[in-house]
């Protein structure tokens, strides 16, 4: 009987379909989740100081804004399967020279790693938005994003885990090894070969052209800018949380415990398929953006106490979890099948200008304020974005 089934059940995963592009968007978010503790908090070694460390996610944030738009030039001429595969090339360099130990090598391997990112995340997008129509996205995006969210779960405490019991290069080594997983999975789909999904080539449009074209439809802004909030929350969760954690004298286990719990409500997303249904994914939005602000402005005011602190900054991502629910899909039902590939590389520019603009923010702030001010401030956005959402359109599902 086993000789019969496994070859049915294998059958999902080698062509393309929702279990297939889980499977990938799962191995991508490894390659971030097990450095996602990491980094921040060797960075901090680094440095010493959470000023810097936030000028050092500013600047790293600029250098992958401005890398991120040649990946249309680069599908252009690579096609999307050689941009997938640079991009894991890139990774596993990004691993060797963050793993190496000098501050150079460490800051050039954050940018490599950044670059890397969005080759990977633009060029797997295009592939998802070409097999899954368009109707389904709202049914897809939960599943996506509750799959994901075991790579979330697990990555940042495993990779702390690694960095202090095994040695200081293991979570880069698993890392490059989930990447090296990813484009081998990927390469066995052979999914551009599907004459089904193979589009004509066509002449490099000037980056000022499709940004202008973006920014001229309401709906890809808005969207844009909600997953700018959604990204930079989150970001500053994992970049902050475990600084906040280890300044305290909790140590670095404890802080990758907390980035790890953080990220276990992913597992919840799949419940609120049926709340979106009903009532709309803007709803979703309205009160996830709202509730998790006000938490996040709560752990400020309590951050005298550590651990009731970070319970109620894990309330806060607890509350993000609606958020996450509906994901992209703003953008994945407003964006045109013909300008898919321009229109997902503006889109996909939104982690890129978090990384650049709330570091920045933060820096300012933390020159005049505690470690506070970064949780007032990034509470305040997500309130803001709370109201932002009441824009979303309300048959969105």
């Amino acid at each position: 009987m086993r000789q019969i089934h496994l070859p049915v059940w294998l059958h999902a995963f080698n062509r393309p379909t929702t279990s297939t592009f889980v499977s990938l968007y799962t191995l991508e978010h490894l390659t971030r989740a097990s450095l996602v503790a990491v980094i921040p908090l060797a960075a901090y070694d680094h440095l010493q100081d959470v000023t810097l460390v936030s000028v050092l996610y500013f600047s790293i944030g600029f250098i992958g804004l401005l890398s991120s738009g040649t990946v249309p030039w680069l599908v252009s001429v690579i096609t999307r399967r050689g941009v997938l595969s640079l991009g894991v090339g890139c990774l596993i360099a990004a691993m060797f020279l963050l793993s190496w130990g000098t501050l150079p090598t460490f800051i050039a391997g954050m940018a490599l790693h950044l670059f890397a990112g969005a080759c990977l995340e633009i060029g797997i997008n295009l592939f998802m938005m070409d097999h899954v129509p368009r109707q389904e996205l709202g049914k897809f995006e939960p599943i996506r994003i509750f799959y994901s969210g075991i790579a979330w779960v697990i990555g940042p405490w495993v990779g702390i885990m690694l960095k202090n019991q095994v040695a200081p290069w293991a979570p880069f080594v698993l890392s490059g090894g989930a990447g090296l997983i990813f484009i081998t999975y990927f390469w066995y789909l052979r999914l551009s070969e599907n004459p089904a999904v193979t589009t004509r080539r066509k002449p490099v449009i000037n980056p000022l052209r499709y940004g202008k074209r973006f920014f001229s439809q309401p709906r890809l802004v808005i969207a844009w800018v909600l997953a700018i909030g959604r990204s930079g929350w989150w970001g500053m969760f994992f970049v902050y949380t475990p600084i906040y954690v280890v300044s305290v004298g909790l140590g670095e286990n404890i802080a990758g415990a907390m980035s790890s719990t953080g990220a276990l409500f992913m597992f919840a997303i799949p419940l609120m398929a049926p709340v979106n249904q009903r009532y709309g994914a803007r709803s979703s939005l309205i009160a996830g953006y709202t509730l998790c602000g006000i938490a996040t402005i709560l752990t400020a005011l309590v951050f005298g106490s550590p651990w009731l602190g970070m319970g109620v900054l894990l309330m806060a991502a607890l509350f993000a979890m609606p958020i996450d629910s509906v994901g992209n899909v703003a953008f994945l039902r407003a964006v045109h099948p013909y300008e898919r590939a321009e229109m997902t590389t503006v889109f996909s520019t939104y982690r890129n200008v978090q990384q650049l603009v709330l570091p920045a923010l933060f820096s300012g702030i933390l020159l005049i304020f505690p470690l506070q001010g970064v949780f007032i401030a990034s509470g305040s956005i997500m309130i803001a974005l709370g109201g932002l959402s009441r824009y979303i359109p309300k048959k969105l599902k």
